[in-house]
């Protein structure tokens, strides 16, 4: 996905999102966004459009497989399933 809002030869600024949670996100601060943005830029035709790209979303077999790849992001887990002596064993 590429983060970067680009602007096409009819005056919209078009950014792409990562979920149905970020167009919601956007709805919310759209209208100050463009009226921001149009007075600075002393354009009223500007716009602001949007796509959901999805993401390559990885599925997990089981709570195992699921705990392990969390773990090797962040090591903290296995130091807290360690002291809690919890039994997700991999």
């Amino acid at each position: 996905m590429n983060g970067n809002p680009k602007l096409d030869s009819e005056l919209n600024i078009n950014i792409s999102l990562p979920s149905n949670m970020a167009v919601k996100e956007i709805e919310i601060v759209k209208p100050e966004f463009l009226k921001f943005i149009r007075s600075k830029l002393n354009n009223y035709q500007i716009n602001l459009k949007y796509t959901v790209v999805k993401t390559n979303k990885i599925e997990f077999q089981n709570s195992k497989t699921k705990f392990k790849k969390l773990s090797q992001e962040n090591p903290s887990l296995e130091k807290l399933r360690k002291l809690f002596n919890l039994d997700i064993e991999y």
